[in-house]
């Protein structure tokens, strides 16, 4: 059973890092500020994101102003650090357990302490702090994570000022970077006279603006090509060896890929009504806008009672495709979750198996059951396991703060499909479209993945039994002794195709790749801790994220103090991560012999303190 506080922080609304700065609250101006210099910087190596956003602020009144921001994240990249300089003071997120964070901002709140939160609602991160009058601050936010090859390309959203009109001082300096291909195709949407200057494992992008209009929807766009269809990297630190496996053959003929048949399943309860429905509304149109005439398809929507679209399977003719989303359009969200009648109704749209077509059904669902057939979780899943006798790879998306996301992954899980959490304050649509561009290309009825020599493995795609999509990536982590062999077999409609790579020892030239395989890791858990609340799971993910300095939503938390505060609230805090087993090869974190900022530096990340407002709130 979840323990009370953990459930709150699971599916709590908000989810925000605090600061004690000791500074009297003071009565803050309505009109909203924006900063006088917008700075991006980083690079991509492969597909591993490290980058700063950097935002300047200066209050020419004399009274003091609220500064706030909001800058969202795409999925796959995570906050990793936060620092504020304010005069002659600097701040710095310091990572602790969550239950730590909320206490540390509890006592806060009583000392009358002003508070800086960075504050995760539906339009991403938001930031807010108390400038003093004639003053200025600058706001560092580091962010980390992974991009995930899609249609043949990597997109990297950067939306600095989304929804806002800010004229600043901008500029970008963004390096992209392989180490086993060309980078070509390379673009930053949203602005012009873009410098660009070449690099022998890479290109170096370049932009600079003395007072202009900051784009709301940056975007860093590049493709690698001349890279091989599967490829091992390697990297030791010494003490362990890190894999990375990359699986992204394309299939250039789409004569040889395959026809698509699908049923999208959208709830449509009454806990869906009000913005939930019109972002799922939003995605499933657009969904359906990209079949093609070769495909077919039908649409259920469900909440206490089932309704079909069609009661067969249509081709997506241009017709078909209008009047589906005409009908998703006019749905309207009321009643209880029939979640078993609804995927019933969904498997039994397929007649058929074959070789030479996928059958998918995607489910989108915001609620637990509560009405239908079947209730508890452990009978919908055997059920509709043994339901499905033709193939169909079940993908599904939990949608929201009372979704039963392990009943969800455990459906995808054992019916060879994918499963995704849509946060509640995530942009849902966007979110939802990116999960169905990872399904949307099937080159190959199934793929196996086998490997030899590997003493861990990590992956957020099925390595055996499922369609495989063109263009995508597939990218599996791990840990190994020695030498390690991965064999990889893939049914195109042209026949099988087999790719074999074995590497021997690593070395220590790619020493981003244990943050690769860092980040891989804490997702991987995440994922298994929803399926199973298992405690030792919940124990590594707490662990590496102190060792690594990587905040992770719901299990660890960053608290802001200055330099001289950081050495003592090192010392208490990570005297915690020695009762937890750390992950074996892994040494242990002894951080009161680094100097403060060292701690930072050593890996240019924050954290996010979950969730302590509203916990607060509540309480």
């Amino acid at each position: 059973m979840m323990e009370p506080w953990r459930k709150e922080i699971a599916f709590a609304l908000a989810v925000m890092m605090v600061a004690m700065i000791s500074v009297p609250p003071a009565l803050a101006q309505t009109v909203q500020m924006t900063p006088t210099r917008v700075k991006v910087s980083g690079e991509i190596m492969d597909n591993y994101v490290s980058l700063m956003y950097e935002l300047t602020f200066v209050n020419e009144l004399t009274e003091s102003q609220e500064v706030q921001w909001s800058f969202p994240l795409q999925n796959g990249l995570r906050l990793s650090n936060v620092s504020l300089v304010r005069g002659n003071e600097t701040y710095w997120g310091h990572l602790m357990e969550i239950r730590e964070a909320i206490q540390r901002y509890n006592e806060s709140v009583e000392q009358n302490k002003t508070a800086v939160l960075v504050v995760q609602s539906y339009d991403g991160y938001f930031l807010s702090f108390n400038l003093e009058g004639s003053a200025s601050a600058t706001v560092r936010v580091y962010v980390e994570g992974l991009l995930r090859r899609m249609g043949g390309v990597y997109t990297l959203s950067l939306p600095v000022a989304k929804n806002q009109v800010v004229q600043a001082d901008f500029e970008i300096n963004v390096t992209v970077r392989c180490g086993y291909g060309d980078i070509e195709g390379y673009s930053i949407k949203g602005v012009s006279s873009l410098t660009v200057n070449y690099l022998s494992d890479g290109v170096n992008l370049q932009y600079s603006g003395n007072d202009v209009f900051v784009p709301s929807d940056l975007e860093v766009t590049y493709a690698i090509i001349n890279q091989p269809d599967s490829k091992i990297l390697t990297y030791t630190n010494g003490t362990d060896e890190f894999f990375v496996y990359l699986l992204a053959p394309v299939v250039a003929d789409t004569a040889a890929t395959y026809q698509r048949r699908y049923v999208f399943v959208l709830d449509i309860s009454g806990s869906m009504q009000g913005e939930k429905i019109e972002q799922a509304k939003e995605a499933f149109v657009s969904m359906m806008g990209d079949l093609t005439d070769r495909d077919l398809f039908n649409v259920i929507a469900f909440s206490s009672e089932v309704h079909t679209l069609w009661t067969e399977l249509h081709a997506a003719t241009s017709e078909n495709i209008q009047n589906a989303q005409s009908w998703v359009v006019g749905l309207n969200a009321e009643g209880s979750t029939n979640f078993y009648g609804a995927c019933k109704t969904g498997l039994e749209m397929f007649t058929e198996s074959g070789s030479d077509f996928i059958n998918a059904m995607i489910v989108l669902s915001d609620g637990q059951p509560t009405s239908g057939e079947y209730l508890e979780p452990d009978d919908i899943i055997v059920n509709l396991s043994e339901l499905n006798t033709n193939a169909v790879s079940i993908s599904t998306i939990a949608f929201g703060e009372g979704a039963d996301s392990s009943m969800m992954a455990n459906l995808a899980a054992s019916n060879n499909g994918f499963f995704t959490f849509i946060e509640p304050d995530e942009e849902a649509s966007t979110e939802i479209l990116e999960f169905y561009k990872m399904l949307s290309v099937p080159a190959a009825t199934n793929y196996s993945i086998g490997i030899t020599g590997a003493i861990e493995v990590n992956s957020l795609s099925p390595l055996f039994g499922s369609p495989f999509f063109n263009g995508s990536e597939i990218m599996v982590t791990g840990r190994y002794n020695g030498s390690l062999q991965i064999q990889t077999s893939i049914e195109y409609s042209t026949g099988p195709e087999d790719y074999s790579d074995t590497v021997g020892a690593a070395t220590n030239s790619s020493p981003h790749l244990e943050r690769v395989w860092a980040q891989s890791r804490i997702s991987f858990l995440v994922n298994q801790f929803a399926v199973t609340n298992d405690t030792r799971q919940y124990e590594e993910i707490v662990t590496l994220s102190f060792y690594y300095g990587i905040v992770v939503r719901g299990f660890t938390g960053l608290f802001l103090a200055t330099e001289a505060e950081y050495m003592d609230l090192a010392t208490a805090t990570y005297t915690l991560t020695t009762t937890a087993a750390a992950p074996p090869g892994l040494p242990g974190v002894d951080v009161s012999i680094m100097p403060p900022l060292a701690i930072v530096g050593l890996v240019s990340i924050v954290a996010v303190a979950a969730l302590v407002i509203f916990v607060k709130v509540r309480r």
